[in-house]
């Protein structure tokens, strides 16, 4: 089940940017959660999340993300465009997420969900601050990394929920969770002689190896394995 959070009334748009102009305008979350971690910041056009030890995913693996309160439920698909590791020990990692085909209307009621925890009663959709030249989802103060909650009795009324609906990797090598890992290997190993390049040059091959390629970089590892198996069965179980 995703917990509830309180966003803040203010956005992270004044000039301690790092690196090039951000995309929108982001507001920093308040004991916000889902099952990849905790939702460090959200915006119309992606958000950050931080998870304890390695990550659990890889750059350019497809989500679905449930965004709701009260009765507006958003599905957005999003993808990890960058992972960095961080801590004191470098004993956690950040993911930085951005959203993927969404249309003006839905990124203004994410904008919306994002700053207020709700969608307010209107005719025409709020504009969003948004420049679509780049997108810096790392580009974020360090001081919101240590948001306070000092508009949560301003918001108590507004309870916004995250929820991520994690792709069956299992289900790419044809294979069930409780798979061995020498049965994923084979598994690999015969799904990757089918779709290299250098044997197949059917239209879309090439991306289907690369993904079943970062697939098994992840399933192999048994930390990550294990990582990721706790993931899908927290989002099922959220589902």
């Amino acid at each position: 089940m995703a917990r509830r959070f309180n966003p803040r009334s203010e956005p992270l748009n004044g000039d301690d940017r790092v690196g090039s102009r951000r995309r929108a305008d982001r507001y920093p979350m308040c004991a916000a959660m889902c099952s990849l971690g905790q939702v460090v910041d959200l915006s119309a056009s992606g958000m950050r999340v931080r998870c304890p030890g390695q990550s659990p995913v890889y750059i350019g693996q497809p989500f679905w993300f449930g965004i709701s309160a009260g009765d507006k439920y958003l599905r957005v698909q999003g993808e990890p465009i960058w992972i960095r590791r961080t801590g004191l020990f470098g004993n956690a990692c950040e993911i930085g997420v951005r959203f993927v085909g969404v249309d003006s209307k839905t990124r203004s009621m994410i904008a919306d969900l994002a700053r207020y925890g709700f969608v307010p009663d209107r005719t025409e959709p709020t504009p969003v601050n948004e420049d679509p030249g780049s997108f810096e989802p790392e580009a974020v103060p360090a001081d919101a990394e240590h948001a306070t909650t000092d508009q949560s009795a301003h918001n108590a009324h507004s309870a916004a929920q995250v929820e991520v609906e994690v792709p069956d990797l299992y289900e790419m090598f044809e294979l069930p969770r409780s798979a061995s890992d020498d049965d994923i290997r084979a598994a690999y190993r015969r799904l990757a002689r089918d779709l290299h390049p250098d044997s197949n040059p059917s239209a879309g091959a090439a991306e289907q190896f690369a993904e079943l390629t970062k697939a098994y970089q992840l399933l192999k590892d048994p930390g990550l394995r294990r990582r990721y198996d706790e993931l899908l069965l927290a989002s099922r179980h959220a589902a």
